[in-house]
């Protein structure tokens, strides 16, 4: 992508699902910038941070970038991940259990 195109590139024109997939991308590139302005539509449409940042978190890990336990712990809803990272098959064994 050129230049002129990438400046043209609108984030907002994407549909939920391409967004996530491009926020992801994102995060794994280290664009901050992007992923901010990513977050922000997000926000705007209704979703919750802790879901943007959770659901990226688990996008990594299945793409094998990220480790379970990093995850888990850079989450900012840790009873949600923990349950999708057990639900998804990942070992969970690391999470000490509430008590």
């Amino acid at each position: 992508m050129s230049d002129d195109q990438a400046d043209a590139f609108d984030l907002n024109s994407l549909s939920d699902e391409e967004l996530v997939e491009q926020v992801h991308d994102d995060l794994y590139n280290g664009l901050k910038d992007e992923v901010v302005e990513a977050t922000n539509i997000f926000l705007g449409r209704g979703w919750g941070a802790d879901k943007v940042l959770n659901d990226a978190l688990v996008d990594l890990v299945e793409k094998g970038l990220v480790e379970p336990k990093e995850a888990y712990l850079r989450a900012m809803d840790k009873g949600t991940i923990a349950n999708t990272l057990k639900a998804r098959g990942f070992d969970t064994s690391f999470i000490e259990p509430e008590g």
